[in-house]
């Protein structure tokens, strides 16, 4: 399922089900786990206020390369399908770097709002994000 943003005219999209729910928790076991996460840095470090993250970089730590592959292989064909709609980008990303793709899932809590994990690939640092959110 593709959910589409608001305003179409703002090239956001968000495809449920990139990866099996069985592959997506054992990710999320798998990270939290491990003992590997640290807290994601910007620029100018570590700064909650415009990241709060735990991230694992996964050029660091050759066992993860099935787990970087398998996110790789979900950003690619969310990519193609991303670009089937807005062919136009194809021309406008030659031009910018690739910064960040982004694997979420969402599950319903006993609240009802919406919590989950959110994995991004970035490809220059071939690192893992994994964000706690609700909204």
């Amino acid at each position: 399922m593709v959910s589409a943003a608001a305003d179409p005219a703002d090239f956001i999209e968000v495809y449920d089900n990139a990866l099996e729910a069985s592959a997506c928790l054992a990710l999320i076991k798998r990270f939290e786990t491990s003992g590997l996460a640290q807290r994601g840095l910007t620029g100018g470090g570590v700064d909650v206020s415009v990241k709060d993250s735990w991230d694992i970089h996964l050029n660091e730590h050759p066992g993860w390369a099935d787990a970087q592959q398998l996110l790789i292989d979900a950003v690619l064909a969310g990519f193609k399908r991303y670009l089937r709609r807005y062919a136009q980008v194809a021309l406008a990303t030659s031009r910018f770097p690739t910064h960040t793709a982004a694997i979420c899932r969402r599950a319903e809590t006993s609240t009802s709002r919406r919590a989950g994990y959110c994995f991004s690939v970035a490809p220059r640092r071939e690192k893992t994000t994994r964000r706690r959110y609700t909204d």
